[in-house]
């Protein structure tokens, strides 16, 4: 009888270290602060806020698309290591994907900078020149252009 009240009570302490673990991870995690879309970002309004979330959705339904051919040509081009084969064919295909996700990602700022007016442009770039320093750090220090 009192090795099962013993057995009971270890159990009980076990569940409830469990939970308060459990608890104590999933209230500790740093929640993600890029929930706003940039429309939100921006304070767009209306037809703009819409458009923008469109672009957005689609601007970033591409990106994934060009992010996974990077990731595969990257993994085709590193198994040419040691190998007496040419990888100039993949290095090329690579710098061209590159190339396409620098411009499709201009672009879309671009079309985003159409729905605004001058203050959220200003805004705009601050953010862009935000996500660029976190990319650079070194370049942190380096003003962005206000125009």
């Amino acid at each position: 009888m009192k090795r099962a009240k013993f057995y009971q009570l270890i159990i009980g302490i076990l569940a409830t270290m469990n939970i308060v673990t459990l608890v104590f991870f999933l209230s500790s995690q740093p929640q993600y602060k890029g929930d706003l879309s940039l429309s939100d970002h921006l304070a767009l309004t209306g037809k703009a806020k819409t458009e923008v979330k469109q672009l957005e959705q689609e601007h970033h339904k591409q990106k994934r698309k060009l992010i996974g051919l990077d990731q595969k040509l990257h993994r085709k081009l590193f198994e040419f290591v040691g190998s007496e084969d040419s990888h100039e064919s993949t290095l090329r295909k690579l710098n061209e994907n590159k190339k396409e996700i620098e411009r499709m990602t201009f672009n879309f700022f671009d079309q985003v900078a159409a729905y605004c007016n001058k203050n959220q442009k200003i805004k705009l770039r601050k953010l862009i020149f935000k996500h660029l320093s976190a990319l650079h750090p070194k370049e942190r220090s380096k003003k962005h252009p206000k125009r």
